[in-house]
């Protein structure tokens, strides 16, 4: 069982306004740039070096504030996430095995959201950064993303949601609302019906992994496994004549 955290409730507040604001921060990057279009280059996928740049401004920002909220209660990185070599292996492990039953979980569940939601009469948008994603045209472009995709998202997700959010609400008494609470904000973060329900199942095994663990490693380990496993997917979906 997860150990309890020093978190007070005050800064858990303000680092989770700052997350937020730097999220919005990001968007307002993109469509900054989006609102600067012609009519006719609006029809045209978001340049990808501008969705890199809102991208990197809100992880960033992300990043600077939890440094921030960390000096705050006075512990290290380690401390605060349980990172240590101790049973690394056994977490390693987990991680993969974990990966091993989401990925395919999380491609079935959004398949039948796809038909859920063509069903409704809705129409089914892709992420944008995976639109992005679909409109580079170096290898280059392509290895940021793969940097942000697979190194830096998972990495600032687990610390803000599992790292933090979760052991807060979890500590006023109530484990089962931090755990769907989270995943649903977790969810509702990345602003795509079609992933929704997905990102929820992987949210849910994500806490429990960290858990299981006390070791924050695990979760983003798995979650970067699982985003370099649909980043390599789509790529090769990319790489096929008439894609």
């Amino acid at each position: 069982m997860l150990s309890r955290k020093p978190w007070k409730l005050e800064q858990v507040a303000w680092l989770l306004s700052a997350f937020v604001a730097a999220q919005l921060l990001g968007i307002l990057v993109v469509q900054g740039y989006s609102s600067a279009l012609s009519k006719e280059e609006v029809k045209q996928p978001i340049n990808v070096l501008v969705m890199l740049a809102g991208t990197l401004t809100y992880q960033g920002v992300t990043l600077v504030m939890v440094g921030v909220f960390l000096r705050l209660h006075q512990v290290t990185w380690s401390e605060a996430f349980g990172f240590t070599t101790r049973r690394i292996a056994r977490t390693l492990v987990l991680a993969v095995l974990a990966t091993a039953i989401v990925l395919p979980i999380a491609m079935a569940l959004g398949e039948v959201s796809r038909i859920v939601l063509e069903g409704v009469g809705k129409h089914v948008e892709l992420q944008e950064s995976v639109k992005a994603l679909q409109s580079t045209e170096t290898s280059q472009q392509q290895i940021y993303f793969a940097i942000i995709t697979v190194l830096v998202a998972p990495f600032v997700e687990e610390v803000m949601f599992r790292g933090i959010l979760y052991p807060t609400i979890k500590q006023f008494g109530f484990p089962k609302f931090a755990l769907w609470s989270t995943s649903l904000f977790f969810a509702f973060s990345h602003y795509n019906a079609l992933a929704f329900v997905p990102l929820l199942f992987m949210s849910a095994i994500l806490t429990f992994l960290y858990e299981t663990t006390e070791n924050l490693a695990a979760p983003i380990v798995t979650h970067a496994l699982f985003n370099a496993a649909n980043f390599a997917l789509l790529l090769r979906q990319m790489s096929q004549p008439g894609s």
